[in-house]
């Protein structure tokens, strides 16, 4: 596949990005549909948040050079952040594995390119930084990939990229600089960090009664406490969770007692889903929040028309019948520390998975940081997501293909700032979409 195909971004014949969102607006929780829109029209880079689907369709329609890696699938620059490691150690990953799956590696890195580009316009930057940013964002993708394929193996799996500290490599090192930059790159999000716990969460969302059961707070839409929640992470759910968790946590678990039980609302791509917050008690009155998020099928698997490869590690049989097993199975392989909270359950017939909830998780701002902070940041992104695909076979096919000059970056980025005014389209038709009543738009004011 030439370089010059992988720049050249061609609209499909007769796409229709709002068909594809109002086909995800069928499956989601009704009464919500009209705050996700609300969330989808706020910039195009809120749209872009919401248009996993549109683009994973116009991806389908675009080159493919023929790796497979793991994928975040929805690897835009806001989910990667800061979370806690089980040993409190702050570490910088992906974050976000909603659309998961195993699929092409570039489709990854060309969502997390565009998204620089429209970030840096809702900042306000002028277009020769914006696009110095992207290839910053792309050269740190490869020279990520080169740096991890010449470790060890197990050094590309249990080294983690510490978001606070110091490198602990020699001075001169490639991997001790990149690291220098995510520590840079964050060093004002890791006090906001350390803030965003499951117990202060707990906190923030749930009172004592006069009797000292934790219950949560009513702040529609939300959070709205369940009323009937007997069929919600109770017995048979919570077996299951517990049951396939390694033993300690299940042990763990085992001390804890549900107090209460709400639906949460999410984000922006997210918005409509089934998401839960349930809040556990200790014996001695300590509180741990956990997520239970429903799993939808993979967007790069519905429009972007992936089917999970034949493979031992995500069994296309298994991830078929059990909607959360994908997810969670995904996240395990990318990250290089993952929550030890993290479950799938089936509930009512839906899948989920669980997560814990803050887990001293946090992102910059990407729109009120400063400059250098932005460039700082979307090159850890860049570093970052190379560093998730080096975990895989095919690793070794994109680090082959893209090679060590700039040709690569510069038509991933040449790509990315055409699909960036794709979108800035794409949402201007929503928005006059929602102004005709197409779609429904939660009321203001």
């Amino acid at each position: 596949m030439p370089f010059e195909a992988q720049a050249e971004y061609r609209a499909a014949p007769h796409r229709d990005p709002l068909k594809i969102l109002e086909e995800q607006n069928h499956e989601r929780v009704q009464d919500l549909v009209p705050l996700r829109m609300s969330r989808m029209i706020e910039n195009p880079f809120s749209y872009f948040r919401g248009a996993a689907g549109p683009m994973a369709a116009d991806l389908d329609h675009g080159p493919f050079s023929g790796g497979r890696v793991f994928v975040c699938g929805d690897a835009y620059i806001n989910n990667f952040g800061v979370y806690a490691a089980p040993d409190g150690m702050l570490v910088f990953d992906v974050n976000d594995f909603d659309e998961s799956t195993i699929g092409p590696w570039e489709w990854d890195l060309k969502r997390c390119v565009t998204s620089v580009f429209l970030a840096g316009t809702e900042r306000g930057d002028d277009q020769e930084e914006i696009e110095h940013c992207a290839l910053e964002c792309a050269r740190a993708y490869r020279d990520s990939l080169k740096i991890q394929l010449d470790r060890e193996v197990q050094a590309r799996f249990f080294d983690p990229t510490r978001a606070g500290g110091t490198p602990e490599e020699e001075p001169h090192s490639k991997r001790a600089s990149a690291r220098r930059r995510v520590i840079v790159a964050l060093a004002n999000t890791v006090d906001a960090a350390r803030d965003r716990t499951s117990v202060r969460a707990a906190d923030r969302m749930t009172y004592l009664t006069h009797d000292g059961h934790r219950r949560v707070r009513n702040e529609p839409p939300v959070l709205v406490p369940l009323e009937h929640k007997d069929h919600l992470f109770t017995d048979p759910a919570f077996t299951q969770y517990q049951t396939e968790m390694p033993a300690n946590i299940a042990l763990l678990m085992s001390e804890y007692r549900l107090t209460d039980f709400a639906r949460r609302v999410v984000g922006v791509g997210s918005v409509g889903t089934r998401c839960y917050v349930g809040v556990f008690t200790g014996p001695d009155g300590e509180p741990l929040v956990l997520q239970l998020k429903q799993a939808m099928l993979s967007t790069l698997v519905q429009f972007g028309k992936q089917p999970i490869p034949n493979n031992p590690i995500l069994v296309p049989e298994r991830a078929e019948k059990t909607p959360g097993y994908r997810p969670v199975t995904c996240q395990r392989a990318i990250q290089e520390v993952t929550d030890p909270y993290l479950g799938a359950v089936e509930v009512g017939g839906l899948g989920f998975y669980v997560r814990q909830f803050r887990d001293e998780n946090e992102g910059i701002d990407v729109v009120s940081s400063s400059l250098k902070e932005f460039r700082d940041y979307v090159r850890s992104c860049g570093a970052q997501l190379g560093r998730a695909h080096a975990r895989s076979k095919d690793g070794a096919f994109a680090r082959g293909y893209i090679g060590s000059s700039d040709r690569f970056p510069k038509a991933v980025v040449r790509w990315a700032k055409a699909y960036a005014a794709q979108t800035n389209t794409d949402f201007e038709m929503l928005k006059k979409a929602c102004a005709a009543g197409q779609f429904p738009v939660e009321a203001t004011g």
